[in-house]
């Protein structure tokens, strides 16, 4: 829950580029865990509810040699607005 505190604090530093990067522990599926935990819950939920989307691509980045998995637990999202590319207008004629 803590994290979710954190993250909600984002709207008095954000503007519509931005981008959040962090091992945050957070497993969800979507972004290439092969579980999903509260915080992934809850990081999720964040990304749906504010425009938001993960750049994770499913690739690991962190492996337990104990517990034998891979998993993605550094997560990277980003505001849609800075996925959509610049229209330049044709200044030539």
């Amino acid at each position: 829950m803590f994290i979710i505190l954190l993250i909600n604090s984002f709207p008095n530093y954000m503007d519509k580029n931005t981008i959040i990067i962090g091992n945050l522990s957070a497993k969800h599926s979507t972004w290439g865990c092969c579980s999903n935990n509260g915080r992934g819950i809850d990081i999720l939920q964040y990304v749906v509810d504010n425009d938001f989307m993960s750049l994770n691509d499913g690739t690991p980045t962190h492996t337990s040699f104990s517990y034998i998995t891979s998993e993605a637990l550094d997560i990277a999202m980003t505001s849609t607005e800075l996925t959509k590319p610049p229209v330049l207008m044709d200044c030539a004629g």
